[in-house]
């Protein structure tokens, strides 16, 4: 395939179109990184993970394209099954040896691989951290450790029933890594190798990653299979989707030269693969071609091109090594003919001599010159293909553009001398007949010549990546992905993605509100007077003391009569009275203790510890139960622990208790009352004796048991309720002592609890508010960014092949005349043009989209680029309204 070279007011435009691109992408990449950085770990971010993840992704992306703008880079995607030649292949176009740092199996990660002035190996997480080692070694180390790792946490994932994604379940897993290293190949073609993990790996996530940051990005790919491969429907499934994402795909068969097949006499000979690929090549496409495959075939955007890729790779960088040593000798030749010569010499007979001499070579026969040599003596030095040289006198234009050297230097077909364009043509001209078959690719004779197919396949892939198709899908693929990129910055942007982290700002919003009526209740409780909070449940437990105690002692005032009763009709000592008595008056102090102690806990049984508060302070004392709580319920606690005992002197009958009446013979006797006293009762600290009830009645009477009646009267008035009232009121005042002294210290800890989660919140809000600030800038300023976007894809529509990219985009003239005598060339008549649908999505009708542009754009070159047009009326200059005029 041959393409005519770009006009140069198409490299002016692209020159003029990077400038504008990058210096628009370029801001908005460094908005996004620090949005991403001063975002992280701070507010809620944490609930932002997916946000967060796809800011990662989309800022790796926009540097690549910012790259790809810039330094005019092209990419070339290399799929494949895993061990099918990928990075043999890598190793060819190179003439380096990069499989070493390619050679990641399974990880799910792209590898891109430049030129460098010296080795350098980046790994990008998809958490944004970049990685930078010295050497391979130090690479292949954290890969195999992320590997283990990321295996784990993909079946963990994966067991919970969750689909996994790496940016969300483990942002250290490995998402890029960026080779460089010094190879004069991609140096000279500004081109960058993508290696991709092979197909049908365990971890397929990575392969959407490969679609989102290579839709619209690399122009063309290369799908490696083996023979043992290309029959096995699995393995174009895969294939058929490259089909939506790249405008030119190379499907290269990896030819096995020194595969052998078993003849009946047992004898091994070449087999067909490896004798005749072109057998094969023609019996998958009459028997397995698929019809997507057949009709990308049909319109050029499919070619296959069976190589020995072992062999292929290994003269490439066998070349590549002499190569420097034919660039001394063309040095140390310049020089001489620099020289001057002889004046003898400088005759024609002279020259013709030296050239016969240069051909006949030296006295033992082997050829003078190197350069000069027959190609029996082996392939020269590789060269590269020669640059066209600009046609434009802008001095604005890029050189890289202007003066872009091959995408690859071809090598020399070994035994042919000349270009590699006439080897190529040479193998054109041996096409193998086989009906209706497109695989225009095969040598006559493929033993003779098994380097020919890769040195075609360098050779189109050149053409194209230094055709004006490419460079005008260079621009509509940049606009695209930029636009893609700022609309999914605007998708994570939006209140869809960000539902989690608002709904988490309300629950802040309210907590704060909560946290700050519980601050406010803990502080106006801290400023109460507990002690004079107290007083109506002191006024209500001295009530409580009197009634208790008066009911107590109305019941033993009855008990004592029955007890004084049955004394005086009994024989009972003084003593057995008396110990009644004290019994019953311990019974009656114990009564009334343990009501007055029930009586104390029942009034601080509530919340508060019976703290009385006003009403405005209990409705706003939001959490004050849940705070002192645990502070009162441990001080009523020591309540329950001993009751309180009412303190009182023993109870006695003393002597002047006992109204005791002389009888005669005690007045004969002259006897005194503490005598008759003594004879009759005993002794007044033991009053032991019995008396019989007669005596009793005789000697006490009515006045005597009045008297006694009076004694314990007295006793109980005395105790009740006065020692009730001291005792109650002492057990509360300790009560109230110990919680106020508990409380104190509580309160404090609540004010510095509720004040740091108070602060806590606030700052949590604040950088929650600033986040979103954030959010809504980056919004804005990604939607300032599609709308420049808008602009230069009006500017430069004629070029773009992305028409259906944003929805207020003017669809291209209809009324562009077609040339009346398009170009006699072997490129393949383009695809029909497709209406383009305003409305639809920017991903979908991809390749309708590109072939409707691809048409618009070859018909607008063919105008600009016609010798016969008038420049100023048929030219095409673009009116106000972005479309080309008539």
């Amino acid at each position: 395939m041959s393409t005519a070279p770009s006009s140069p007011s198409i490299k002016t435009d692209i020159f003029e179109f990077c400038q504008a691109f990058a210096g628009l992408l370029k801001p908005f990449a460094k908005s996004l990184e620090a949005v991403r950085a001063g975002i992280q770990g701070k507010g809620d971010a944490e609930v932002l993970q997916r946000p967060m993840a796809g800011f990662s992704d989309v800022h790796i992306r926009l540097e690549s394209l910012i790259d790809k703008v810039e330094e005019q880079q092209a990419y070339l995607i290399i799929f494949g099954p895993l061990k099918s030649g990928k990075s043999t292949l890598m190793n060819a176009i190179s003439a380096a040896y990069v499989s070493e740092v390619t050679s990641l199996p399974a990880y799910p990660c792209l590898v891109h691989v430049k030129h460098g002035d010296d080795y350098s190996f980046v790994a990008s997480r998809y958490s944004g951290e970049k990685l930078r080692f010295s050497d391979n070694a130090a690479l292949q180390a954290l890969i195999k450790q992320s590997h283990q790792t990321l295996a784990v946490r993909l079946r963990e994932v994966e067991e919970q029933g969750e689909k996994f994604d790496p940016g969300v379940h483990y942002p250290d897993a490995i998402r890029r890594v960026d080779v460089a290293l010094p190879t004069r190949n991609l140096k000279d073609s500004l081109t960058v190798l993508v290696d991709t993990p092979g197909l049908y790996t365990r971890m397929k996530f990575g392969y959407d990653l490969m679609t989102r940051e290579f839709r619209n990005s690399a122009a063309c790919a290369v799908f490696v299979v083996k023979t043992d491969n290309l029959f096995l429907e699995q393995v174009f499934e895969e294939f058929n989707q490259l089909l939506g994402l790249f405008s030119r795909i190379f499907l290269v068969v990896n030819i096995d030269t020194n595969k052998r097949d078993l003849d009946p006499d047992g004898s091994l000979q070449p087999s067909l693969e490896s004798k005749s690929p072109g057998e094969v090549i023609r019996a998958f496409e009459s028997l397995v071609m698929s019809a997507p495959l057949r009709r990308a075939q049909d319109e050029g955007r499919l070619k296959i091109y069976p190589i020995d890729l072992l062999n292929s790779a290994s003269a490439a960088m066998k070349r590549a090594v002499e190569a420097p040593q034919a660039d001394e000798v063309k040095a140390d030749e310049a020089k001489a003919d620099e020289a001057p010569a002889p004046a003898a010499d400088e005759s024609p007979a002279a020259d013709d001599e030296a050239a016969a001499s240069a051909a006949a070579g030296g006295e033992d026969g082997t050829p003078a010159d190197p350069a000069v040599a027959p190609a029996a003596q082996g392939p020269p030095a590789l060269q590269p293909l020669p640059v066209v040289p600009p046609a434009s006198d802008d001095p604005s234009v890029s050189p890289n553009l202007l003066a872009r050297s091959p995408a690859f230097t071809m090598p020399v077909i070994a035994g042919q001398s000349g270009t590699v364009d006439e080897a190529a043509a040479a193998t054109d001209a041996s096409i193998p007949a086989a009906g209706d078959s497109k695989t225009s690719v095969m040598p006559a004779s493929w033993a003779a010549h098994p380097e020919a197919s890769f040195a075609l396949f360098l050779r189109d892939l050149t053409d194209y990546l230094n055709s004006s198709d490419y460079l005008q899908e260079f621009m509509g693929d940049a606009l695209l992905v930029g636009t893609n990129l700022g609309v999914e910055i605007e998708d994570h942007c939006s209140p869809r993605a960000t539902a989690s982290f608002e709904s988490c700002q309300k629950i802040l919003a309210a907590e704060l509100s909560d946290t700050e009526a519980r601050l406010a209740a803990v502080e106006k409780f801290a400023a109460l007077d507990l002690k004079a909070s107290f007083t109506p449940i002191r006024d209500e437990l001295r009530k409580h003391a009197e009634d208790a105690s008066r009911a107590a002692v109305g019941e033993a005032q009855q008990n004592v009569l029955k007890q004084l009763d049955a004394w005086f009709s009994s024989n009972y000592s003084v003593a057995v009275l008396q110990d009644n008595w004290a019994a019953l008056v311990r019974s009656c102090a114990k009564r009334v203790g343990s009501e007055c102690h029930a009586k104390v806990r029942s009034l601080v049984a509530g919340p508060f510890g019976g703290i009385r508060i006003d009403g405005g302070l209990r409705s706003s004392a939001v959490g004050l139960d849940t705070l002192l709580g645990p502070v009162v319920e441990a001080v009523r606690a020591t309540l329950g622990e001993t009751e309180p005992t009412l303190q009182s002197s023993p109870f006695r009958i003393e002597p002047e208790h006992l109204k005791v009446r002389k009888s005669w013979w005690d007045w004969l006797a002259f006897r005194s009352l503490a005598a008759v006293r003594r004879k009759l009762f005993g002794m007044p600290d033991e009053w032991d004796h019995e008396v019989s009830y007669l005596t009793k009645e005789k000697r006490l009477g009515e006045e005597g048991k009045q008297a006694l009646k009076e004694r314990i009267v007295s006793t109980l008035s005395q105790q009740f309720p006065s020692e009730a009232l001291r005792v109650s009121a002492a057990t509360l005042t300790q009560y109230i002592d110990t919680l106020s002294k508990e409380l104190h210290d509580k309160l404090q800890a609540g004010k510095d609890k509720y004040a740091a989660r108070k602060a806590e919140l606030t700052q949590r809000i604040e950088d929650n508010l600033a986040i979103r600030h954030s959010l809504d800038e980056l919004t804005c300023e990604a939607a300032g960014v599609l709308a420049e976007i808008d602009k230069l894809r009006r500017k430069y529509h004629s070029y773009s092949r992305v028409t259906g990219a944003l929805p207020e985009m003017p669809a291209a003239s209809a009324e562009t005349p077609a040339p009346e005598d398009p170009p006699e060339d072997d490129t393949p008549p383009p695809a029909p043009a497709v209406e383009t649908n305003d409305a639809m999505p920017v991903d979908d009708g991809l390749s309708e989209d590109r072939d409707e542009a691809n048409h618009m754009a070859e018909l607008a070159l063919e105008l600009d680029t016609d010798p016969g047009t008038d420049p100023g009326t048929e030219t095409g200059t673009e009116t106000e309204t972005g479309g080309p005029s008539k």
